[in-house]
């Protein structure tokens, strides 16, 4: 069952609305849609925060643009809430503050790492989008019958691609090997293959950060 307008409240809440001049009620909401709606902006919370982290920390402009981006999806992300009339989970938190205490732990783990050096820094973002891949493909059958909260998806998954190519790409000037460990090592070849795009729209997904991608130096 997807989402879908609940007859009942819509009917009782049209009286009120009529009494009082207001607009009906938002869309009602799955429950599996719902929790995982909460999880997608908590993991885009994640991402914006490791990533001013790590842009502070290093330098490196890849994790200054991405951030800014993990806002925009963040942004996105809210007004499906808003359409479902779902509360915003990370609403009131301060950075790297996550309601979530797997991803909370995964935070801490993913910033430790990052803070270690720039490679492992660079392989913190990678495994964040390994991860955001992997859920978005999730949340995509969820998604099904519901056409704007699909295309948000599918800009969040097109915009993960290009931070995933990205992140690996700086790995790979530095003589690294990011292995994933959510999607598969074909999917990842597909993606480093296809060019940077534009995602449209509300762009990228990002992660819930427990990814455990592995890194290793190229011999010579």
């Amino acid at each position: 069952m997807m989402c879908r307008r609940d007859l009942l409240t819509a009917v009782g809440a049209l009286g009120a609305a009529a009494l009082v001049g207001l607009p009906l009620p938002a869309q009602a909401c799955d429950l599996h849609l719902a929790a995982a709606l909460d999880h997608l902006m908590q993991d885009e919370k994640l991402a914006r925060d490791l990533y001013t982290q790590l842009s502070v920390e290093w330098g490196l402009p890849v994790f200054a643009n991405i951030a800014a981006s993990e806002q925009r999806h963040m942004d996105a992300v809210a007004q499906q809430l808003r359409a479902y009339g779902l509360q915003d989970p990370t609403r009131g938190l301060g950075p790297g503050e996550l309601v979530d205490g797997e991803l909370q732990e995964a935070y801490f783990g993913l910033l430790e790492l990052g803070l270690g050096s720039v490679e492992e820094a660079l392989l913190a973002g990678a495994m964040v989008e390994d991860l955001d891949i992997h859920d978005l493909d999730k949340l995509k059958g969820l998604a099904a019958g519901e056409p704007a909260l699909l295309r948000m998806v599918e800009q969040l998954r097109c915009a993960s691609e290009n931070h995933m190519r990205a992140f690996v790409g700086q790995l790979q000037q530095r003589g690294v090997v990011f292995t994933p460990s959510h999607i598969s090592q074909a999917e990842l070849g597909r993606i480093l293959a296809a060019p940077q795009g534009g995602c449209g729209g509300g762009g990228k997904g990002r992660g819930r950060g427990q990814g455990g991608g592995q890194g290793r130096r190229q011999a010579g």
